[in-house]
């Protein structure tokens, strides 16, 4: 675990880069978390931002408050282990940030819609796309996407769309991945749900080409998601 002298410093450096890529970023203020006063200084934060609760994921390694008053950043120390992942966490982290929330959509996260479920994927996918563009798409470490593939589809009758989309961005983010890995990945779900997630790649990387790729319009939030619907219900049905 890192100390907190250490992730300042790491933080500082992660600021400048993201300043280089995302030139009119204005970050908001980031607190570190101690390990030993983990609640004390996240209640804190909540307060600030003008939040009575927000759940506690343990294992979650940075998130962002948004409230009425304020958005911060915050980063626990406990789940800190490297400046890589520092870098990694908080460029994801500022990712959501420059794409926005689910008010400028229109959309209610209480209402089970194609526009619900298609901020939820692109949301989570364009986060860590961002990391990866401005880590000159090196990654963040030795992995298989893969594996995030099987994550998202290991549940019977359902997907977990954060694992998805978390696959999506390192195989189009991070240069490491090979061809020959990308393919492996329709061994993992079936043709079908295969050629679904062929089709949402199709759509993103059209976006992507975009200069702006992370300004997404509503018909396009709501197609990624009603692409994403008619997947889920193949997997639901068990097709």
């Amino acid at each position: 675990m890192l100390n907190i002298i250490e992730i300042k410093t790491y933080i500082n450096k992660a600021d400048e880069r993201f300043k280089e890529v995302f030139t009119d970023f204005e970050p908001h203020k980031i607190v570190v978390i101690p390990a030993s006063k983990r609640q004390a200084v996240r209640n804190k934060v909540l307060r600030e931002c003008g939040l009575d609760y927000k759940e506690d994921l343990y294992g979650m390694d940075a998130e962002v408050i948004d409230g009425p008053l304020d958005k911060q950043i915050v980063i626990y120390q406990s789940m800190m282990k490297s400046e890589r992942q520092v870098c990694h966490v908080l460029w994801h982290e500022f990712g959501h940030i420059v794409f926005g929330n689910e008010k400028q959509f229109g959309i209610d996260l209480a209402e089970d819609t194609p526009m619900r479920s298609g901020y939820a994927v692109f949301n989570e996918f364009i986060a860590e796309y961002i990391a990866h563009v401005v880590s000159d798409r090196e990654g963040f470490g030795v992995y298989n996407p893969n594996t995030y593939l099987q994550l998202a589809f290991q549940e019977i009758g359902t997907v977990n769309p954060y694992w998805l989309s978390r696959y999506m961005a390192i195989i189009v983010g991070d240069s490491n991945v090979s061809d020959e890995c990308v393919a492996e990945g329709a061994e993992y779900v079936n043709p079908v749900v295969w050629n679904y997630l062929t089709e949402m790649f199709r759509m993103i990387d059209k976006q992507l080409k975009k200069d702006d790729f992370w300004k997404a319009v509503p018909s396009f939030i709501e197609d990624l998601g009603t692409l994403y619907d008619d997947m889920f219900s193949v997997v639901f049905r068990g097709l």
